[in-house]
């Protein structure tokens, strides 16, 4: 089950070949246009294209934008049935442009966001808890994607966190930079990633020996463990029991930054549910984290070249995966 903020992401790609002459800024003929799935629906997407059966649990406006995000949902196989539609706020929509000069590989020159963040109705926060209470005994893990637009605010997580542990069900919270991580208090683990960890911890995290320490203070929130994204670094996790590990990545040529957490949470949340341990579904998340930084754009990525990624990796050990 994922809970959270769906939004809608919109591609534009195009040429530029010229400078306005009305600014010194560059013009971009647009060529081609994209929908893909974002925030909590792209995690959604990428669980489902994994090979889980995933239901979303999330609100979108009565809109153009929120009709083609169902759309989307269908074709990737995720159930929509906690999928709330509502009248009196727009669905998220992220724009982002993307040039070409001289034909070249395209960079995103700029981001337009359409968005409503204030706290969703309490009608609406009702009617998603009480889908999410109709299908929680048959799921076998609950993911929080956190974008900070509305549906997790107020005492949404908190309300979703005893129902799971009531049905022994593990939740893992892809937290927000900023929020107050009180809020994230009885889920089983947070991933935030190295800005949003510093954030809360109020540390500077300047090697993974500090993302090490980082996710041991963020046990203070009330969450059983932390994995701390930690970009080429790779990831720091640590829990109750005093158990710590850091899980380091390959270099890579990064080409796009954009979905790399939400496909962190999906993989690392596809592990745990199939019944993966703690370390192995790291490993497991390390490596798709790593892979969905060489795309461009938020790109589900299927479990061959996952296993084909862990194939060719080491663990700390030297040892093949």
């Amino acid at each position: 089950l994922l809970v959270g903020d769906v939004m809608l992401d919109r591609y534009l790609f195009g040429d530029v070949e010229r400078i306005s002459p009305e600014a010194p800024i560059p013009i971009l003929r647009i060529g081609k246009q994209e929908h893909r799935l974002g925030g909590a629906g792209s995690v959604a997407s990428m669980a489902a294209t994994l090979g889980a059966q995933t239901i979303l649990a999330a609100v979108v406006g009565n809109d153009v934008e929120g009709r083609s995000v169902r759309d989307l949902l269908e074709k990737s196989e995720v159930d929509t049935q906690c999928l709330l539609t509502v009248d009196d706020r727009c669905t998220t929509v992220k724009e982002r442009l993307l040039g070409r000069a001289q034909q070249r590989y395209p960079h995103q020159m700029m981001r337009v966001d359409r968005e409503v963040d204030r706290p969703i109705e309490t009608d609406q926060a009702e009617s998603l808890l009480g889908g999410i209470a109709r299908c929680i005994n048959r799921v076998d893990l609950v993911l929080v994607s956190d974008y900070n637009k509305g549906v997790c605010k107020g005492d949404m997580i908190p309300r979703v966190a005893a129902m799971a542990r009531a049905a022994g069900v593990q939740v893992i919270a892809d937290p927000v930079k900023g929020a107050d991580y009180r809020r994230y208090a009885q889920c089983t683990c947070i991933t935030p990633n190295l800005v949003e960890a510093a954030a809360a911890t109020g540390m500077t995290i300047a090697t993974p020996q500090y993302g090490l320490e980082a996710a041991r203070r963020l046990l203070q929130f009330g969450v059983d463990s932390a994995i701390v994204t930690l970009d080429r670094d790779g990831m720091a996790w640590a829990d109750r029991s005093g158990a710590a590990r850091l899980v380091s990545a390959r270099p890579r040529q990064v080409c796009d930054i954009t979905g790399a957490g939400d496909m962190v949470l999906a993989a690392l949340g596809y592990a745990l549910a199939a019944g993966a341990d703690a370390v192995t579904a790291i490993e497991i998340a390390n490596a798709a984290g790593g892979l969905e930084v060489e795309r461009l754009g938020v790109v589900p990525l299927a479990r061959d070249e996952i296993l084909a990624e862990l194939g060719r990796g080491t663990n700390a050990a030297g040892h093949k995966i």
